[in-house]
């Protein structure tokens, strides 16, 4: 950390396309992985594997991250409800023989490769938005089983009748269903397993329907002597918040209290993915919001259908208001039709059918009046994944063929089914395609690659997030007695001086470098890798802008959230440029806000750093082609749907505890 006190304004500087070097001697290692993967052990990620001929299970992710993707972490987080005694052993068992591996490939006491175990708390139905949450464990102890929200059979994903659909489907493609076989009988296994009461727990699920029965799982383990004496610990990470593609939604105003929100496990949140960003609020019922629902497309692809065919006014009146309630339409439509229905148009790369009230901005915005007086809040770190469902944690080159595009084809065997909410389609599967990306990396900072460093530093939220680059990014802020780093909280009265650094990405080489090759064999760049892997260049991309966004949390439940969210409170662009005009790979400045002091209240800082544009798969989804919306192919036939993205790194936020610092100055 930095203590001295930061000069105010703003400023830049140029330095040449070179690696970064600390500013300070103090300044952490920076690592790079992804707590967000699946394996054939997920029901979702069995059927979405079919699509790509393989069938992948947990072993295979710990390959995948050495010789492909080249972290320095990952997390290994299949759906709980898919996982008996058997499969939570297997799962163990692959992350304990990656620690190992690690271990002996590393050097000294750093190991080349940390894996973490996980499972993914998965609340999709009931109509009980809780959302999705990934559960990590510092070490070895674990529960004797993961925790799910429900029974599989209630979700409905790995029900027979959605598993033949899907066959039929693959079948029409001509992709092998030979080893649909074997993912059937598991799933028949898998919905027969119930609710775990007395007896034998190898034939049952554990089952904490809402996240207040999750954490008294999760914590109950702390009482227990071999646990807590051995290290035990344990976070829970938001993810999919604002992904409306099926019910994955995120009600926040329901656990935003002292029961369903625990702030020791809930520390860090999942602002991006492979299915889209969760960042961005907009407020959709301002009058100049450019958002249409589905439903109102639905009524106006009726209209034009009743005016072509000349239908009588009656009968044309009853059909539009079906299709204003139902967002279907009896007729066959192209997927351009429904244009960006339910999308945020001017988010960067939007979860499908985005959902502006579950994310994360709107999460840091609210407040929990609780009946006894006290008041809750979020305080989130942020980070990015994958959300891989091919064992492949940290696929984020640019390859389709490495993106969850599966999931668009698994997507019309599901609707109908729990897992598809109201008013879709089969005929959306393709712009469900459209909104699929390869994903993100987390970033820590960290003493050393070891479980317990990293860990310690998910604990205190010193972690970022990218939409795929390994982007270099420090954020901090300093009063003239103290300073902190991102994801901290300080109190104080005026403004901090808040001070950034930030690195664009290697460019990245196609293909395989000849080391990787030589070290790893060209069996495993040609199968495991897909002859795609972590291949940096000598150059960097440069950073065109940070984005500082400002968010102050409500004081009174009658205050909008639009008016708390200001994105961007300020925008700083990087004005040295080269003699193509191309900006400065490195770019450092320092801002305050003169606001604060009168504001009077807390105040949330974060930062976006965004790069040059580059290519990327979907970079820009849905684009407009003479006047019609193009859409990614369903199936994947070689087109990586590549356009233009300004790729992006995520600073976890700094809390400036106005309130805390008063009561401090009164005492």
């Amino acid at each position: 950390m930095l203590n001295r006190r930061l000069s105010l304004g703003i400023f830049a500087i140029f330095w040449l396309h070179v690696s970064p070097t600390w500013p300070d001697s103090t300044k952490k290692s920076i690592f790079f992985g992804d707590l967000h993967t699946h394996s054939n052990l997920s029901a979702d990620a069995m059927l979405m594997q079919l699509a790509h001929g393989t069938d992948r299970g947990p072993e295979a992710a710990c390959e995948y991250a050495l010789a492909c993707a080249q972290v320095d972490f990952y997390g290994q987080s299949d759906h709980a409800e898919m996982l008996d005694a058997a499969a939570w052993q297997r799962s163990q068992t692959a992350v304990k023989n990656c620690n190992a591996k690690g271990a002996a490939l590393g050097s000294g006491t750093e190991p080349s490769i940390v894996a973490f175990q996980g499972f993914e708390w998965t609340s999709s139905g009931k109509d009980l938005y809780w959302g999705h949450k990934n559960v990590f464990f510092r070490n070895d102890l674990v529960p004797d089983l993961p925790v799910a929200a429900y029974s599989i059979r209630e979700l409905g994903v790995a029900d027979p009748t959605a598993l033949l659909h899907t066959m039929a489907i693959y079948n029409r493609i001509g992709v092998s269903v030979g080893p649909a076989l074997n993912s059937i009988r598991r799933a028949a296994k898998i919905n027969r397993l119930k609710e775990c009461r007395d007896g034998k727990r190898e034939r049952c699920l554990s089952v904490a329907p809402t996240p207040k029965d999750l954490w008294h799982i999760l914590n109950s383990y702390f009482a227990i002597p071999s646990y807590r004496d051995g290290g035990y610990d344990t976070l829970a990470i938001p993810h999919g918040t604002a992904w409306g593609m099926a019910k994955v939604g995120t009600n926040w105003d329901i656990q935003i209290d002292n029961e369903q929100h625990d702030p020791n496990l809930q520390r860090i949140i999942e602002v991006y993915s492979g299915h889209g960003n969760s960042e961005n609020y907009r407020d959709y019922s301002a009058p100049n919001s450019a958002y249409e629902s589905c439903y109102d497309r639905a009524a106006k692809l009726q209209a034009l259908y009743c005016r072509k065919n000349n239908e009588a006014f009656q009968t044309c009146k009853t059909k539009i208001a079906q299709a204003l309630e139902t967002g279907k339409v009896p007729f066959r439509t192209q997927a351009g039709d429904w244009g960006q229905c339910a999308q945020c148009q001017d988010c960067f790369q939007p979860a499908e059918r985005y959902d502006p009230d579950g994310s994360v901005q709107a999460a840091l915005a609210k407040t929990g009046f609780n009946a006894d007086g006290t008041r809750t809040r979020y305080q989130f770190g942020f980070i990015a994944a994958t959300d891989d469902h091919a064992s492949r944690p940290a696929s984020v080159m640019e390859s389709r063929a490495l993106a969850d595009w599966g999931l668009a084809v698994f997507f019309q065997a599901t609707v109908g089914s729990a897992f598809a909410p109201e008013g879709r389609n089969d005929r959306e599967s393709e712009r469900v395609a459209s909104y699929l990306y390869p994903g993100g990396l987390v970033a820590i900072h960290a003493e050393a690659r070891t479980r317990e460093s990293l860990w310690d530093a998910l604990k205190r939220r010193e972690v970022y997030g990218t939409s795929g680059p390994r982007m270099s990014l420090w954020f901090t802020a300093a009063t003239p007695l103290t300073s902190v780093t991102m994801g901290d909280r300080l109190a104080s009265r005026t403004s901090p001086a808040f001070e950034f650094e930030v690195w664009g990405g290697p460019e990245e080489l196609p293909g395989c470098s000849a080391a990787t090759r030589e070290r790893w064999g060209e069996g495993t760049v040609n199968d495991i890798c897909l002859n795609v892997c972590y291949n940096p260049g000598n150059r960097r991309i440069g950073i065109d802008r940070v984005e500082v966004i400002r968010i102050t949390p409500q004081i009174t439940q009658d205050e909008k959230l639009s008016a708390l969210i200001e994105d961007p409170y300020l925008t700083i662009r990087n004005e040295n440029l080269d003699r193509q005009g191309l900006p400065s790979p490195m770019f450092k400045g320092s801002f305050s806000d003169p606001e604060f002091a009168r504001l009077e209240r807390d105040a949330i800082y974060y930062i976006r750093a965004i790069q040059a544009p580059t290519p990327a798969v979907n970079g820009q989804p849905m684009r407009r082609v003479d006047n019609k919306f193009e859409t990614c192919p369903l199936y994947y036939d070689g087109d990586d749907c590549i356009s233009m993205a300004e790729e992006r790194a995520w600073s976890s936020p700094i809390y400036v505890d106005f309130t805390a610092a008063t009561k401090a100055s009164a005492e």
